[in-house]
C-alpha cells in the first residue's frame, strides 16, 4: 500500500520545531506571509533538522528576490506559493532557484478549480489543494478531487486531522496523484505550536 507523506505547516517556535522534527514528518512548513498569525518574524536555525525533512517556505504574492533571500538564509528546500502567482512568475523563480521544489497552492471552491488545472511541465513540482479560506481549518468537498486530471502530485490541506484521516487515506488509494496531507490548525495546542501527540498519531495512522 502506498504511504501518504505528511507536511506539518505553520511552525514558529524553536523548541516546538525541535520536538516535532524528532518525529520525522516528511515536510515542515514555515510561513513568511505577513497576513498569517503563524508568520515567521525572527531568525530560525534549521540546520539541526534531519536531512529527510523537506523544509518548505510558504509565501503569498511576494517578490522573487524576497523569496530567494529567505530560501538562502533559512536553507529551505521548497517554496509554496499561496497567492495569484502565474506561470511566468514560476518560470522566473525556476530560473533563479533551479534546484528548489515549487508547490502551487490552489483554493478550491468547486470542481472546475481542479478539472481545469494544467501540468506545467518543468516548472511546477506539486499542487496543494486548500479550502477557499486557507488557514481556517475548514475543508472543501473532497469528492471534487476525482475531477483532477493534471497528473502532477498533490497535497491535501484544509482541516485535515485525526477526525478525517481515514477518509484521506481511502481517497489516496483511489487517486494515484494524491501524494501528501498538510496539517496545521487541527494539530495545534495553540497558534503556531503543534501537539507532538497529535502529529505522532497521524504518522502512525498513515504508516499502516
Amino acid at each position: 500500500m502506498r504511504r501518504l507523506k505528511l507536511k506539518v505547516c505553520g511552525m514558529q517556535d524553536p523548541h516546538n520545531i525541535r520536538a516535532i522534527s524528532a518525529l520525522l514528518p516528511d515536510f515542515m512548513g514555515f510561513i513568511f506571509a505577513p497576513s498569517s498569525p503563524r508568520c515567521v518574524t525572527t531568525p530560525l536555525d534549521l540546520s539541526h533538522l534531519p536531512a529527510s525533512i523537506c523544509t518548505v517556505g510558504v509565501f503569498r504574492d511576494q517578490s522573487i528576490e524576497f523569496i530567494k533571500e529567505r530560501v538562502q538564509s533559512f536553507g529551505l528546500k521548497a517554496v509554496q506559493l499561496h497567492g495569484v502567482e502565474d506561470l511566468r512568475y514560476m518560470e522566473l523563480m525556476r530560473a533563479e532557484l533551479p534546484n528548489i521544489l515549487i508547490i502551487k497552492a490552489i483554493q478550491v471552491t468547486g470542481i472546475r478549480d481542479l478539472a481545469e488545472l494544467k501540468p506545467i511541465q518543468g516548472t511546477l513540482n506539486m499542487y496543494l489543494f486548500d479550502s477557499a479560506s486557507a488557514g481556517s481549518g475548514q475543508s472543501f468537498e473532497w469528492s471534487w478531487l476525482s475531477s483532477y486530471r493534471a497528473g502532477v502530485p498533490f497535497m491535501l490541506a484544509g482541516g485535515v486531522g485525526a477526525h478525517n484521516i481515514n477518509k484521506a487515506l481511502s481517497l489516496a488509494q483511489e487517486l494515484p496523484d494524491f501524494f501528501a496531507i498538510d496539517v496545521n490548525s487541527k494539530v495545534e495546542s495553540e497558534i503556531g505550536v503543534k501537539d507532538a501527540a497529535k502529529i505522532n498519531e497521524l504518522l502512525e495512522r498513515i504508516a499502516v
